[in-house]
């Protein structure tokens, strides 16, 4: 609840120490995250994705297992390797 009596809003604290502990915990773990995201980011690594065009790409004809007359294009490696 805001006291907006005085030119200095004061929020009333309505909650149990204890949800206030919670609250504070769950938020310096969110915090502690994205800080050791941000730090773990490598800034001179290329990034792995990228935009691709529809006239930039290499279309070939799909597997049987598709329609008739469906092309297929590739991004990133061999769909048809056994691998996968």
């Amino acid at each position: 609840m805001w006291n907006a009596g005085s030119t200095n809003l004061q929020l009333k604290h309505s909650c149990s120490p204890l949800f206030q502990k919670q609250a504070d915990g769950i938020a310096c773990s969110v915090l502690l995250a994205v800080t050791a995201i941000v730090v773990a980011a490598d800034p001179k690594k290329p990034a792995d994705h990228g935009l691709f065009l529809p006239d930039q790409m290499k279309w070939m004809d799909a597997p049987n297992a598709l329609p008739h007359r469906s092309k297929l294009a590739v991004l990133e490696g061999d769909p048809f390797k056994h691998e996968l």
